[in-house]
């Protein structure tokens, strides 16, 4: 019985859906699937009621299922005192940023970091949800980066922050010209989203707001290298948020029928691997609000609705 086996295990079980359960371990059905028999077969025994009606664990699973997670957060937390018991790395904060936070945020969290610890050196990664997720799971980061929605298990995770998602073009677009644009616009130009695996819940969220509002998408392209360049070209239009870095070429719209509002928080793991890791996480949070203009929640109307607070004037 590898570990593997039972963070599969514990997948499925908290899930009861083996589509899910693969979705959160970024896997595929089949290969989850096989795995979970394997495990079935090493035990002597089902671990799981698989009908029509669902999956259910068995007397056996439910037994187990105790167990397995006990040694699975015991895995994790030794890993994380073992990595910061080497000597190099007791000093070094290892943190996550997602693709799209400004060089300025950056450069904040970095001068706010050496303020409060001068001798703690940040190794910085740049990486989606997608990415982040098991990375955290298995102790490789100290302080992650997450687009809502997301596996929040065995993670503390801070108030989400907000802002507001809406329509990237070409300055020379025909939708430029206009201040405010309707979902109904952007049924005749391609639409262009981040690819599903950088963050499966948020990309599944957009799309579906954006179907339920009544537009019928022709064509979703999923980039983000050369992003530019294909909206000069092509007359495509790219859901983002305002905050991101662009440049003079690209314009930003709020979508009016739309009320679109991605959150994203600050995630470490439970138990910490290192002290005083709110503060850290309190530094990275500021830098957004302050350069990337993410809104904290006191600010925002209503973030459990969907509705999106007050935006920026387009560019």
């Amino acid at each position: 019985m590898e570990l593997r086996h039972l963070r599969y295990f514990l997948a499925v079980a908290d899930e009861l859906h083996f589509g899910r359960a693969a979705r959160l371990l970024h896997m595929s059905q089949p290969p989850l699937s096989a795995r979970i028999k394997d495990l079935e077969r090493e035990v002597g025994t089902a671990l799981f009621e698989r009908s029509s009606k669902g999956v259910t664990l068995t007397a056996a699973g439910i037994e187990l299922l105790p167990a397995a997670r006990q040694a699975v957060e015991a895995f994790d937390r030794a890993q994380r005192i073992a990595h910061h018991l080497r000597p190099e790395a007791r000093h070094v904060l290892r943190v996550a940023i997602t693709p799209d936070t400004s060089a300025a945020a950056l450069q904040t969290f970095l001068e706010s970091v050496r303020e409060f610890q001068p001798d703690t050196r940040v190794a910085i990664t740049e990486a989606s949800t997608g990415e982040q997720v098991p990375a955290l799971q298995h102790g490789q980061l100290d302080l992650g980066l997450l687009r809502h929605p997301f596996p929040e298990v065995g993670l503390h995770v801070e108030p989400a922050l907000s802002t507001p998602a809406g329509a990237l073009m070409a300055t020379t677009h025909p939708l430029a010209r206009q201040s405010t644009i309707r979902a109904a616009d952007l049924a005749h130009y391609p639409l262009v989203l981040f690819p599903r695996a950088m963050a499966p819940g948020l990309y599944d969220e957009t799309l579906a707001s954006l179907m339920a509002a009544g537009l019928h998408v022709r064509a979703v392209k999923q980039i983000t290298r050369l992003l530019g360049g294909l909206l000069t070209t092509d007359n495509a239009v790219a859901i983002r948020h305002p905050g991101m870095s662009f440049t003079g070429d690209l314009t930003w719209r709020p979508i009016a029928d739309i009320p679109l509002t991605w959150r994203t928080s600050v995630v470490w793991t439970i138990p910490p691997a290192i002290p005083a890791v709110d503060r850290f996480a309190r530094a990275l949070a500021e830098a957004l609000i302050r350069h990337d203009q993410w809104t904290p929640p006191e600010s925002g109307k209503d973030h459990s609705t969907g509705t999106a607070p007050t935006s920026r004037p387009p560019r």
